[in-house]
This record gives structure tokens, C-alpha cells and sequence, in this order.
């Protein structure tokens, strides 16, 4: 009976005193761990373990992620009088799965041809390993540059006080001279505005300037007159 072995990460077949290996000559389906199908060969192997002895083992190779499955026979090792018995129950396992099973017997094969031979499997190769890159570091913030502080001496003068803001001077005309009210024209434009209404019969034209001279004249003569008729009475 075959069970599943998590504790084998490899068979090690070069160290190991090969008697016989059954391998699947077609690919097939099998579901892995996430029972995910992927495609897969099988491999039935038996080694010799001394004092006839024998121990054997189903390897499956899952291609498109390159997971190694193991099994191992529970009586391992069992003497090589079962050797029937237990080959029937491996070619039952992996022929159970898909596997279309072929021999080949190491006996027969040189040194060199059997060498050859595990090298051209995946599953017993081992693929050398990328050189280690070391990780590029990421670019960080450059460095603060220290910034430069500058102390006044003992001989450095203080910094002048700063001058108050001019005035600001009212706009010139173009003859240069800064602007200035235009009385008359706001006279007349008063005029203009009185004759309007009186006009419109609103206001009533004012008296002439000689008019209220003569009588402001004349008032005061009088004034005058009557003082001086007091005077003379007095006497």
C-alpha cells in the first residue's frame, strides 16, 4: 500500500542502488494540493537496501507548477520475495491515474547511459539555482544640506532703520502743477442749475449786487443822520 510521504523532498537515485524504474511515456492529469488538474508523469522506482531487502516508491511530477509528490510502500523495505506483489499494487496506482507505464532496467545500462538517463528527468534534476542579485536598495530623500548661519561680529555694523514711505503727492495736470479745486467752474454750474429753475418758474431770479450794495449805502448814511440829530439835541 502506497501513502503519501510529506517528509521526502527527493529520492537522491544517483546515491541510491537502482533494481528497477516503471515511468510513464504519456502525460496525465492529476490534481494537485488546491485540487487544481495539472499535468503529470509518474515514476515507480525500487532500490535495493541490503540483506535482499527492498524498498519502492511512487514519484509524481507536476509540470506546470513543478511540485514533486512522493509516495512510499508502508512496509518498506519488504524482502525482494514481494517484490511481485508490491510492483502489481504501484502499476495499479499509477496506471489508476492516467499513467500509460514502461520499463527500464538499469542492470543493463553503463554508468554513464544511467546517468544520462535521470538527467533527462525533470523530477530527479536538480536546476541550479539563480545567482543571488543583490536587492536593489530604494532611492530615498537626498541628504538635507546644512544650511549656513551667519553671526554678526563684534565689528559688523547694525542694519540701518528703514525710512518711513514718502508721501504720496496728488496727481498733476499736464502743465505739471499738482490739481487744485476749480471754484469757478462749480460757480457755474450753480448759476447754470438756478437759471434752469427759474425758468421752470421753481425759484425767482435773485437781486443784483448793486441793488443790495446801495441799499446797505444807503441804510447806513441814515444810521449816520440819526445819530448825529441825537447829538445836537443833547446840547
Amino acid at each position: 500500500m502506497f501513502t503519501i510521504d510529506p517528509k521526502i523532498t527527493g529520492l537522491n537515485v544517483k546515491e541510491k542502488s537502482v533494481l528497477k524504474i516503471l515511468f510513464s511515456i504519456n502525460t496525465h492529469r492529476v490534481a494537485n494540493p488546491e485540487t487544481v488538474l495539472e499535468e503529470a508523469r509518474s515514476y515507480v522506482l525500487f532500490f535495493r537496501e541490503g540483506r535482499g531487502n527492498v524498498s519502492s516508491y511512487i514519484a509524481i511530477h507536476l509540470l506546470a507548477s513543478d511540485r514533486k509528490l512522493y509516495y512510499s510502500e508502508t512496509s518498506n523495505p519488504f524482502p525482494e520475495e514481494e517484490l511481485g506483489v508490491v510492483e502489481d499494487d504501484a502499476r495499479g496506482f499509477a496506471e489508476g491515474l492516467g499513467a500509460m507505464l514502461d520499463e527500464i532496467d538499469f542492470t543493463t545500462l553503463s554508468v554513464s547511459d544511467q546517468e544520462r538517463w535521470i538527467n533527462d528527468q525533470e523530477i530527479f534534476s536538480k536546476k541550479p539555482s539563480p545567482e543571488a542579485q543583490p536587492a536593489a536598495q530604494p532611492a530615498g530623500p537626498a541628504p538635507a544640506q546644512p544650511v549656513a548661519t551667519v553671526v554678526p561680529g563684534p565689528q559688523q555694523e547694525a542694519p540701518k532703520s528703514r525710512k518711513a514711505p514718502a508721501a504720496v503727492p496728488r496727481p498733476a495736470d499736464r502743465s505739471g502743477a499738482p490739481s487744485k479745486p476749480a471754484p469757478l467752474a462749480e460757480a457755474a454750474k450753480q448759476q447754470e442749475i438756478m437759471q434752469q429753475a427759474i425758468k421752470a418758474g421753481v425759484a425767482k431770479p435773485p437781486k443784483p449786487a448793486q441793488a443790495r450794495e446801495a441799499q446797505s449805502v444807503t441804510g447806513a448814511i441814515s444810521r449816520d443822520r440819526e445819530a448825529l440829530a441825537r447829538l445836537l439835541a443833547s446840547f
